[in-house]
């Protein structure tokens, strides 16, 4: 069984794309841990703004890697918005204001066929996502055509996606892929289906041998 989302809490997120002339506005939240490999995020961002890039940034939770995160983000001026965890209703508000939402994890082998929970949420969110991800995830991300991909690590490939967008908004566009996935795949009430489907082969199993 899958991890799951309620695509019906997001359906009040916009999805709709701001004009290029305001900055690019990108969003991380959710664990800030050693796994997301964050500061690729921070470091990218730094360049961008030093090459005139209007770009906006924030990370929003908690995590191990907070406080070296921090330090890192201040040796490099800033460039990022380093948020505490916030609940329920602040969730939205930021997918509100965000034009893309970052998924991001090492490159890790284990990580190659792990789905992170949070990206079923993105999805539901209907933005355009940032994926920093190999693997399983990445293929989600294709096959939903709902963001694009950069390989875990690489920031010279995330400055050059975020760069693009920044000058050309229309690739914020990615329709409702992403949010027609979760319902049919991913939401509580289909995950509740498959669960009980699953629960009456294995009760049924033993009668039907005999």
């Amino acid at each position: 069984m899958r991890n799951g989302t309620d695509p019906a809490r997001y359906e009040v997120v916009p999805t709709r794309v701001r004009d290029g002339k305001f900055p690019l506005r990108v969003l991380y939240m959710g664990t800030i841990g050693r796994s997301q490999g964050l500061d690729r995020v921070i470091e990218a961002v730094a360049r961008l703004h030093a090459t005139g890039i209007a770009i906006d940034a924030k990370l929003v939770g908690q995590g191990a890697d907070v406080g070296r995160l921090r330090r890192l983000n201040q040796r490099l001026g800033g460039p990022v918005d380093i948020l505490g965890q916030i609940e329920g209703a602040a969730v939205v508000e930021q997918y509100k204001w965000a034009d893309s939402t970052i998924v991001s994890l090492r490159d890790w082998e284990p990580f190659a066929w792990t789905v992170p929970s949070k990206l079923y949420e993105l999805m539901s969110a209907g933005k355009h996502i940032t994926a920093i991800v190999s693997g399983e995830s990445a293929d989600l991300i294709r096959e939903s055509r709902s963001g694009d991909i950069v390989e875990p690590g690489d920031i010279e490939a995330l400055v050059a996606l975020w760069r693009g967008i920044a000058r050309d908004r229309t690739r914020l566009q990615v329709g409702d892929g992403g949010r027609r996935w979760i319902t049919e795949n991913a939401s509580y009430d289909r995950i509740a289906q498959e669960y009980i489907k699953t629960l009456e082969e294995v009760v049924l199993s033993p009668i039907r041998r005999n």
